[in-house]
């Protein structure tokens, strides 16, 4: 299964750690042929790891947590890049580089994110580039 993973994917180790992960969901932040950087959105920390040794999170682990809410904006703008921070607690920014965004696409963010958004941004960055500039509060569902 794990040829099938894509960026934005939200992931968990295939195999348990012999020391429990306080934070076991991580998201793909970047893909190669055999390995991926996982970023870990509540420490803001990332590791390359071999696909080999990832599977796709399970559902019932991540419904409505910050990283499906982050996974499925990724996923809704088509995004090839991320970055993550929390500039003060309850409060995230998101940078997503894409393509071009059709005003529907602007709309269903605006939807999806609803009142915790506070800001969006949306920058050119050449050649066919955009960059979508998020903030918005979250607090577990």
């Amino acid at each position: 299964m794990s040829d099938a993973l894509r960026f934005g994917d939200l992931v968990v180790a295939a195999h348990s750690p012999e020391e429990p992960d306080t934070e076991p969901i991580g998201l793909i932040a970047e893909l190669r042929r055999s390995d991926c950087r996982v970023l870990k959105v509540g420490s803001g920390r990332s590791a390359w790891v071999a696909l080999a040794e990832l599977r796709r999170a399970p559902e019932a682990l991540t419904r409505g947590t910050l990283q499906e809410r982050i996974g499925g904006l990724l996923s809704l703008l088509g995004a090839v890049e991320i970055e993550f921070s929390t500039p003060e607690p309850g409060r995230h920014r998101l940078l997503a580089g894409h393509g071009p965004l059709l005003p529907e696409t602007v709309d269903r963010v605006r939807e999806m994110l609803g009142v915790d958004l506070h800001r969006y941004v949306i920058r050119p960055q050449g050649m066919h580039r955009i960059q979508s500039v998020l903030e918005f509060s979250f607090t577990r569902e």
